[in-house]
């Protein structure tokens, strides 16, 4: 199961107690709770901050303001549901929480539908679109210094998985939080202290060793970081990891390109979506907005100038489905064999994204050749 981070606002004894108890058999981390929403701002505040994946928030906190709490809630970085809770079946509750933006609406009982709730967001989450830059997999990284021969960096910003440090085999303790963490004494000689070489002929910045990372670094510092590292090497590869971030929000405005990658699924396209209109309101142009469809099967249900019509965005990439190739590289922990087809079709990408003159095919034995 997909563990949900959750933002607790709820100030009735009665809620409190039967989310508690809910909360208590469902794979959900609160990360703050608190009573009443006595200062929005302080709480906004704390949700972007947190960064949860859903908000519960209990209507008597906010039944005034209700439309701006939730539109504020929604704009924080991480775009978080939100769950309204109330004591009663109000029908005029419902409609309100509704058009203001609210998910679902919860009343006592509250632990099926909650429960219900949250499976039905975990399933969202589960087939979220994976956000990357210049990368549809870590063996971007590798066909880009493997074409070029140029000093090629691959950073690692998905806090949460830390694949990178895995599959690059790198041994060095020191991760990205510890160069965002130190910005005022970012320097070349500092810088390589921290960066390990990866076994691939790159430099690999993995992420952190700890599963649950105490404090993410700002957007603030992970721009810093990206601005610095700009300066040091002809190509740079960062894995932002899934969704909305701080990493994601610090990390914009230093792109030249960004890989948006999906699957076909619909509750996958719904996020790209979401993901796009989100680009677009923070500046980001149509033309650095790269769409990749991963484990595309060969008849889908949709085509490709349908998807294209849907999310308003031109496809720029479409990766096939070869679970298995996958399965035995990470199942080996290393990167994909460059014979198999999805790396030709991943190298090929890259080819394109970079301006890259693509590797002649082999031709294949015949006796008609």
């Amino acid at each position: 199961m997909y563990p949900i981070t959750a933002v607790l606002a709820i100030s009735t004894s009665e809620l409190w107690e039967e989310v508690h108890s809910c909360l208590q058999q469902l794979p959900v981390r609160v990360v703050h709770e608190q009573a009443g929403v006595d200062d929005p701002a302080a709480f906004l505040d704390r949700i972007e901050r947190t960064a949860p994946d859903v908000v519960l928030l209990d209507l008597l906190n906010c039944a005034d303001v209700l439309p701006e709490m939730i539109r504020g809630i929604r704009a924080t970085s991480s775009q978080p549901d939100v769950v309204a809770l109330h004591v009663s079946s109000d029908p005029d509750a419902i409609l309100n929480a509704i058009r203001a933006g609210a998910r679902e609406y919860i009343y006592p009982p509250c632990s099926p539908s909650l429960q219900n709730a949250l499976d039905r967001h975990e399933f969202i989450l589960a087939y979220q679109p994976k956000i990357e830059i210049a990368a549809a997999s870590e063996g971007s990284a590798a066909e880009i210094y493997r074409r070029t021969s140029q000093d090629t960096l691959v950073i690692d910003l998905d806090l949460s998985a830390g694949l990178v440090r895995t599959l690059f085999k790198t041994k060095s303790r020191y991760s990205i939080l510890d160069a965002c963490s130190n910005v005022n004494r970012l320097d070349k000689s500092f810088w390589r202290a921290l960066v390990a070489d990866g076994n691939h002929g790159l430099e690999v910045m993995g992420g952190p060793l700890e599963v649950a990372v105490k404090e993410a670094p700002s957007a603030s510092q992970v721009r810093h970081v990206l601005r610095f590292v700009r300066s040091q090497y002809e190509w740079i590869l960062v894995d932002l990891g899934r969704g909305f971030s701080p990493t994601l929000a610090g990390a914009l405005d230093e792109l030249d390109e960004l890989l948006l990658v999906t699957t076909t699924e619909v509750p996958a396209l719904q996020q790209a979506k979401r993901m796009i209109q989100y680009l677009r309101d923070r500046g980001m142009s149509q033309r650095s907005i790269k769409l990749v469809l991963n484990r595309v099967v060969r008849r889908p249900e949709v085509s490709i100038p349908e998807l294209e019509t849907m999310l308003g965005v031109a496809v720029f990439a479409v990766i096939g489905n070869d679970y298995w190739a996958l399965y035995e590289a990470y199942a080996e922990g290393k990167l994909l064999a460059p014979d198999t087809h999805l790396c030709g079709q991943i190298g090929g990408m890259m080819a394109k994204l970079a301006g890259l003159e693509q590797a002649p095919k082999k031709r294949a034995f015949s006796f008609f050749s």
